[in-house]
């Protein structure tokens, strides 16, 4: 199962043996059973996860106590998860991060990480681009969000990332979308017909 993130690095870059053979060494395969939470809120988490199949959200606690759904996870779509806080900034994460089905990541701790982008052009090649670009497509579609009513909302990520519909429950798409659930599933019926 591991070959699968060396297939995901060799997307973008080159993967030698001698880097592939460190991040083999230095792996942790993990399973998660549906709701077990990866990280908490208010962990100090510094480890890169990489989603070999499965499917995770971010929520974030609002004021009032209540969690709202920030973004989801899953392998082929945004499958690099970090709690950018903790890791850029050394600070106890906002956010949590619980799987939504069965699910199975790659644990790189960051101290490993940080070695391998020194050591290896290739692999400092693959991380700066996927980090950019995943965090260039989750700028536009919270920029979307904030700029557009929920309906053109729901439109957008339905044309754009329709994968979503697919792997995300309902009542989390409605939440992450800022509908009632209700609601979602009037406008995914007239959708689908």
């Amino acid at each position: 199962m591991i070959e699968k993130l060396r297939e995901r690095i060799q997307e973008v870059a080159t993967v030698s043996e001698a880097l592939w053979n460190e991040i083999q060494l230095n792996a942790e395969i993990v399973s998660l059973k549906k709701n077990e939470i990866l990280i908490p809120y208010g962990a100090k988490d510094k480890n890169v996860y990489v989603i070999l199949s499965g499917c995770l959200e971010s929520s974030l606690r609002m004021t009032s106590g209540k969690s709202h759904s920030v973004w989801f996870y899953f392998e082929h779509f945004f499958d690099v998860v970090v709690a950018m806080d903790s890791y850029f900034m050394d600070e106890p994460t906002k956010y949590q991060f619980r799987a939504l089905e069965s699910t199975t990541v790659v644990i790189q701790e960051k101290t490993l990480v940080d070695s391998l982008l020194e050591r290896y052009l290739s692999f400092n090649q693959f991380f700066r681009y996927d980090i950019a670009y995943h965090l260039a497509l989750i700028y536009e579609i919270n920029a979307y969000r904030l700029t557009h009513a929920p309906l053109d909302f729901f439109s957008y990520l339905n044309t754009q990332y329709n994968a979503l519909f697919y792997r995300i429950p309902a009542n989390k798409m409605a939440d992450f979308i800022g509908i009632s659930p209700e609601w979602f599933s009037k406008l995914q019926r007239r959708t689908n017909s």
